[in-house]
């Protein structure tokens, strides 16, 4: 009971000691008081082990609203077998009843839908839980045991969710207006319903908008009237004025003429317990930690992620590391290989422990349909899978798959949105979480700034590797650390797939910047490929301001002479909007641009084809162009300037100086190709 005691802890829950042989609190462990106190403020890790060694045979409790969770608690067998197609988490009760795990964003009360039938089980509410063992009604001991592996479904409210479903089964119960925060508008409310009272009026205030501070007073304000009996205590009221504000409120703007407040949380590092760093494998990839491997396609990165997925369930030592260890599970987010025809093929004939993969394919609605998991909404559901325990790894290949369409990988600020919490769970739970990432094409003057999109992700990472072909051996792929905040840089080491068989092979002296030398004209044309690529992503919708495009650019590690250049090729459009400080330039594609990365610039016949093209006023060659020979009367005509007519009508030319026999409209910007002579 301890172990799944502590598991559940390490998930952000808040277990408790139950009596054996019931469902009361273990009071002798816990007086009521204390017991009282968890509402608002978890045991201690040491707490936990101390009741548990002390009382092995006690029974395990969850108390509600600890990381949003709530139960619906289903007593009646049979309405609790029309729940076995929602998607949550589910545990059963020894006699045939069913708790419905949620996360809610708006916090419920403890009070029934029907009593005796479904109950809602939330802040300061308890359940029993796995691996509770208790009589069943015939005297047998049974034990509370998980029903299926979901994830825990997030709600807005679990008590309306409870109510729609007893609706839909036709339960006519009492409803939430007849309960909690109507009972408190009706009259005094006693000893035993109290809490719940001021919760439900606090959680009342907070949807309206209040404040923690207005909900307080108020809260204090009914209490001086006398409306609980006896009245709560100050610190109680406090602490339910806290929880409830925890909640974003339905209404965005606040009341009472007082701002939304924020709390600092501070850690006194006296108080912080030294601990050494664990490795999964030695001074490569440490466990509660996140760590980067990269490669460009068909370097064996993901080869090489099951082969540590294989040590770790084997228990293997990887090389270089000498004893075995326990073995372990992995959780795999794979989104290029098939599980069926790629992962288990490779795993299988690496000779892996089977039972103990498992892979996180897709998400589940209440309608049936499926998602692809993302990093941005469904990190509660990792979280969950890794509270079952026995995770040692964690792999995801590749990470960009995982970021959602709306997340821009090339904001710092973006991408560390979703990898420091992601960085915590690795940490709580003390799994090592691998993730794959593919390099750019073009050459960066270091290695480290090689990997695609923000460097936050090898910011964030505790340790980065990089994979790549072995220069002195075409069939080799060599695994060579390119940062290490943890330990001394290891050496690189070798391995090979030969006729689907993975081998590991030797220790070299092949360094990451010898893995990512091509040849210079290559090298040229890729990263002109890349800022052509970066700037199409960048400009597929709306027009974007120049600035922002430039800085995103130096970010990525493309330099603005290369933008430039590929600025030239795709024709971007560049527009002057406002004046002044408040000015600012706009990039945008050409009408009827392609999506897809051109050779060269579009030109334009004039007489059969017209078309739009890049802006003068952001060349600067072509603006000292429209200086010397603009508009009007030009010190210098181009040929045929008076018969030959631009798409506007307009015949004012104006020379191209970077290329021989061009010209250019000074109004409607197309380009005329003239034959020179």
């Amino acid at each position: 009971m301890l172990s799944a005691a502590l598991r559940y802890w390490d998930a952000g829950f808040c277990p408790l000691p139950i009596n054996p042989g019931n469902k009361r609190p273990h009071f002798r462990l816990l007086p009521e008081s204390k017991w009282e106190s968890f509402k608002t403020e978890r045991p201690k890790r040491e707490e936990i082990i101390r009741w548990f060694q002390e009382a092995p045979d006690a029974n395990l409790a969850l108390l509600g609203g600890w990381g949003g969770l709530a139960f619906v608690d289903i007593d009646d067998p049979g309405l609790a077998e029309k729940a076995d197609n929602v998607p949550t988490l589910q545990s059963a009760t020894p006699n045939g009843g069913r708790h419905l795990w949620f996360r809610e964003r708006r916090p419920s009360e403890n009070s029934p839908v029907k009593a005796g039938v479904l109950d809602i089980k939330a802040a300061g509410g308890y359940v029993l839980v796995p691996p509770s063992v208790i009589p069943n009604e015939l005297g047998e001991r049974r034990p509370y045991r998980f029903l299926n592996k979901h994830p825990i479904l997030e709600v807005e409210n679990a008590r309306s969710w409870g109510e729609e479903f007893g609706r839909a089964w036709g339960l006519q119960g009492e409803s939430l207006s007849s309960s909690g925060y109507q009972a408190l508008k009706e009259g005094v409310v006693s000893e035993g319903a109290r809490n719940v009272s001021a919760f439900s009026f606090a959680a009342h205030l907070r949807d309206k908008g209040f404040d923690e501070q207005f909900i307080y007073a108020s809260l204090k304000g009914i209490n001086n009237d006398g409306r609980f009996s006896p009245p709560l205590h100050e610190r109680e009221l406090r602490s339910i004025a806290r929880s409830a504000a925890r909640y974003q409120p339905s209404e965005q703007e606040t009341k009472g003429g007082r701002a939304e407040q924020s709390e600092p949380i501070l850690t006194r590092l006296s108080d912080v317990e030294r601990e050494e760093v664990r490795w999964l494998w030695t001074n490569r990839i440490a466990l509660g930690k996140l760590c980067v491997i990269q490669g460009d396609p068909g370097t064996y990165k993901s080869w090489l992620s099951l082969a540590l997925a294989t040590a770790v369930t084997l228990g293997n030592p990887l090389p270089g590391d000498d004893a075995k260890r326990d073995p372990a599970k992995v959780l795999l987010l794979t989104a290029e290989d098939g599980l069926a025809d790629t992962v288990r093929p490779r795993l299988e004939d690496m000779g892996a422990d089977l039972t103990k993969v498992e892979a996180f394919s897709a998400v589940r609605d209440s309608q049936g349909n499926e998602r692809q998991p993302s990093l941005v909404d469904d990190l509660a559901k990792i979280e969950i899978i890794l509270a079952s325990g026995g995770y040692a790894l964690v792999v995801i290949d590749p990470i960009s798959a995982y970021l959602g369409a709306k997340l821009d990988t090339y904001r710092d600020a973006a991408v560390r949105s979703v990898l420091a919490p992601l960085a915590r769970l690795a940490e709580r739970y003390g799994v090592a979480i691998v993730c794959i990432l593919h390099l750019t094409k073009s050459q960066r003057d270091r290695a480290i700034y090689r990997g695609q999109a923000s460097i936050a992700f090898v910011g964030a990472a505790r340790t980065v590797h990089l994979v790549g072909a072995n220069p002195g051996d075409e069939r080799e792929r060599v695994i060579a650390c390119l940062k290490n905040n943890l330990a001394p840089m290891p050496p690189a080491l070798t391995f090979a797939v030969t006729n689907g068989q993975f081998l590991w092979g030797k220790e070299t002296g092949v360094t990451p910047q010898a893995l990512l030398q091509p040849d210079a004209s290559e090298d040229e044309r890729a990263e002109l490929d890349e800022a052509k690529e970066f700037l199409l992503e960048q400009l597929s919708g709306e027009p974007v301001e120049a600035d922002e495009t430039k800085k995103k650019a130096r970010s990525v590690g493309l330099s603005e002479r290369t933008l430039r250049r590929a600025k030239k090729v795709l024709g971007v459009v560049s527009v002057r909007e406002g004046f002044g400080q408040d000015g600012r330039w706009v990039w945008s594609l050409p009408k009827g641009a392609n999506t897809r990365p051109s050779k060269g610039l579009a030109t334009y016949e004039v007489s059969t084809n017209p078309r739009e093209t890049p802006s003068i006023h952001d060349q600067p060659t072509l603006q000292r162009s429209l200086a010397t020979y603009g508009s009007g009367t030009p010190e210098r005509t181009p040929p045929y300037s008076n018969t030959t007519k631009a798409p506007c009508e307009d015949t004012n030319w104006c020379l191209d100086e970077t290329m021989e026999s061009r010209f250019v409209c000074g109004v409607c910007r197309a380009v005329w190709d003239y034959p020179s002579r």
